[in-house]
């Protein structure tokens, strides 16, 4: 059984980041292959002055007293899904790793305001293994740094598949390198809806509302935007006499929406929430992925200013392939209209199913290499 390293933001608490960290090993593993995470974070990561580590440490122990201690009990349970190598912190520690292939992806892996400008996740360093990029995302190509552009030149051309997530990173890299690039949907659309309830059936029902509620999830950043969306989804919730939840956001904000935030749901939480929701908002492109796959009523926020709006780029992307731009709100949009018509179109399956497919056979096809 040929071996299968990836390397993502596997130790990330994002909801999304680990849910497509085990969408992906669940197709390689369900095609034969025997596919495991790299246990990884760079240097610039794990290292820092004392001070910063102290101020971290005692924000993580308060933030666990008060606010997350039982989503990180059901993050961890969510965890043991996902298989993992012993722990690498240096470029050293990635080559040693034996495997037939390395796989870097999905995620905002190459963001470099994300990665910390590390090239250990262009696999820029010495390994066996076949080097392949699958629905890999930049985030933010229309900005990305002249340092960070002469690395993708350097080490793109020695992968045998570059696949990455948008159309928008796409262009992009087909603009800098000669090299043969593709694009892919998320990872997480390798499962089905009832795959994916099979592979959270363990989550904590508690947590999951009995009445009919509209889910807001929130990505913070962007407070106006946020201030929006909690409004439209108030509205959205007053209008269809419905229940209003809200999870994500900053700690210090879930005070103010104590009434309506759910707490302690980790990612199988977070799937059945969406599972079992009347009506999704949210400015998170793994809450739209989501709310896709178990075909949702659900509108997308994105912000069309600063810095937020390439980080919408994603979104936009998807939603565009699907033929879906009427569930996109953005920042300066008149959402009036949407709220006086709730109504949406139907999610076209049979083309979602195709590039499911094309999604598929582009990343089985660079493993047969």
């Amino acid at each position: 059984m040929k071996k299968i390293a990836i390397l993502s933001f596997v130790n990330t608490k994002n909801y999304g980041g680990l849910l497509q960290a085990f969408a992906l090993q669940f197709f390689l593993k369900s095609n034969g292959y025997d596919a495991f995470h790299v246990d990884y974070k760079a240097p610039s990561v794990t290292t820092g002055g004392a001070l910063k580590r102290v101020i971290r440490n005692a924000y993580r122990r308060i933030s666990f007293l008060f606010f997350d201690k039982k989503r990180q009990i059901n993050e961890a349970k969510f965890r043991k899904k996902i298989a993992l190598t012993h722990f690498c912190g240096t470029k050293h520690d990635l080559s040693g790793i034996e495997c037939d292939y390395f796989i870097v992806g999905s995620d905002q892996v190459w963001n470099p305001f994300l990665n910390n400008f590390d090239d250990s996740y262009l696999l820029s360093f010495e390994t066996a293994g076949i080097k392949l990029a699958f629905s890999a995302s930049i985030g933010l190509s229309q900005k990305c740094p002249n340092s960070w552009i002469k690395k993708f030149k350097d080490n793109l051309p020695k992968f045998a598949l570059v696949s990455v997530r948008e159309k928008t990173a796409k262009d992009f890299l087909s603009k800098i390198c000669d090299v043969n690039i593709k694009e892919s949907l998320d990872p997480t659309f390798l499962l089905t809806k009832n795959e994916w309830l099979e592979a959270t059936r363990d989550c904590d029902s508690s947590i999951i509302p009995v009445k009919q509620f509209v889910l807001c999830y929130v990505m913070p950043g962007d407070s106006k935007l946020v201030r929006r969306m909690l409004k439209f989804a108030r509205q959205i919730a007053k209008k269809e006499c419905l229940q209003l939840y809200v999870i994500g956001l900053r700690d210090s904000e879930r005070l103010k929406h104590n009434k309506h935030f759910i707490f302690g749901a980790g990612p199988s939480e977070f799937v059945n929430l969406i599972d079992k929701s009347s009506y999704v908002i949210t400015n998170s492109f793994h809450g739209t992925v989501f709310s896709t796959i178990f075909n949702k009523r659900f509108f997308s926020f994105v912000s069309e200013n600063g810095s937020s709006s390439a980080l919408s780029e994603r979104i936009m992307d998807l939603l565009h392939e699907f033929d879906l731009e009427d569930r996109l709100i953005t920042e300066v949009s008149d959402y009036r209209s949407k709220l006086s018509n709730a109504t949406t179109t139907i999610i076209p399956f049979d083309k979602m199913e195709q590039k499911i497919k094309e999604t598929e056979q582009t990343l089985l096809e660079g493993l047969n290499q």
